[in-house]
């Protein structure tokens, strides 16, 4: 088992992640720290609610109610 030490760059904590543990570089990543300060991290998974509502509402709907009566106008 190999160690790691951590360092500062500007005002963020840097860990240096080897090739070999398979992080994709440019990917986003959430990271998780339990009570007993070890942490991890958790790829970032795309909003299926915002991919569902995209899908279904593609196309230029016009959502606006309009009164059916001129004089609720």
């Amino acid at each position: 088992m190999r160690t790691y030490t951590t360092r500062k760059v500007g005002d963020e904590i840097v860990i240096d992640v080897p090739d070999h543990m398979g992080i994709e570089p440019d990917k986003e990543y959430i990271c998780i720290k339990d009570g007993s300060d070890s942490f991890g991290f958790i790829p970032k998974e795309p909003n299926i609610f915002e991919k569902a509502y995209k899908k279904a509402y593609k196309k230029d709907i016009n959502l606006r109610v309009e009164p059916e009566h001129e004089e609720d106008r």
